[in-house]
């Protein structure tokens, strides 16, 4: 709710901004607004499923790809494993 009305307060004064979130809720709010122009930074998963950013700007929402980034972040197998079984 919070993120909404913030979102909605800088369009109506018409700033411009970046948000970057992971919260589907909030995602599928901000894909109501036509002013909204929803992008992504291209990335590829290797083989060893770590994430690897292009740093290239693409249209529209990334997939969530959180345990590849906890993967590349080197949290332990045994976390990354529970976290998949439950995915």
């Amino acid at each position: 709710a919070l993120t909404y009305a913030m979102v909605i307060h800088l369009l109506d004064h018409g700033q411009y901004f970046a948000i970057s979130s992971h919260n589907h809720d909030v995602i599928d709010i901000l894909d109501k607004l036509t002013q909204i122009e929803s992008l992504h930074f291209k990335y590829n998963i290797d083989e060893d499923g770590k994430i690897h950013f292009d740093y290239k700007l693409e249209e529209g929402h990334a997939k969530s790809e959180g345990i590849a980034v906890a993967r590349t972040l080197g949290l332990p197998e045994e976390i990354l494993e529970l976290a998949e079984s439950r995915n």
